[in-house]
């Protein structure tokens, strides 16, 4: 199922990142945040997100309170290995 929706994404030209909660992982992420980021599949699926700036692969959320059904918004960045 996420495979079909990856896949309309890609489609779409849309930036796009599956991850697996709660332990973090990345299941699949769209070509157009991958051109984004020069990065391949292989650099980012199966990796976890850490804390902002302590990773390849880190997220944080950005703004410090939400009001109710409000979803959160999630930066991510990618760092490739030196």
């Amino acid at each position: 199922m996420l495979q079909h929706i990856i896949n309309a994404l890609n489609l779409a030209n849309t930036e796009a990142l599956v991850v697996a909660m709660p332990e973090a992982i990345v299941h699949d992420i769209s070509e157009a945040a991958l051109k984004r980021w020069g990065a391949v599949k292989a650099d980012v699926v199966g990796k976890v997100l850490m804390k902002f700036g302590t990773g390849t692969l880190s997220a944080r959320q950005l703004g410090a309170s939400l009001a109710s059904g409000d979803a959160p918004e999630v930066e991510v960045s990618y760092a490739p290995p030196l």
